[in-house]
């Protein structure tokens, strides 16, 4: 078996057959799209705590993930979109786009 075919079915066993995402893969972005900057991990309570994207009334558990957009909004993301999301993706929040507490 060619290395390329070899590499392939591993990357399809590891992803266990599931598509991307249509916001990973649709050209046009949806309305409340909007295009990633970076990617942030809070990782304990602490850290989540001196997020400027925290608030009080946040019932998470940590690990937390966030998309922050070029605006510098930020969207708390299941692990499996922050894993595949990349800058210059146009990412469309689930929830709410948070803006980031003054520090």
């Amino acid at each position: 078996m060619k290395p390329t075919k070899m590499a392939l079915l591993l990357l399809i066993a590891a992803c266990g057959g599931k598509p991307l995402p249509d916001w990973k893969t649709d050209p046009t972005p949806e309305a409340n799209a909007k295009r990633v900057d970076h990617l942030e991990r809070a990782g304990t309570t602490h850290a989540w705590q001196r997020s400027p994207y925290f608030r009080i009334d946040d019932r998470m558990e940590p690990p937390v993930y966030l998309i922050v957009a070029e605006d510098l909004t930020a969207c708390v993301v299941p692990p499996e979109d922050y894993t595949i999301a990349n800058r210059g993706d146009y990412y469309p929040c689930p929830g709410q786009w948070r803006v980031a507490r003054p520090t």
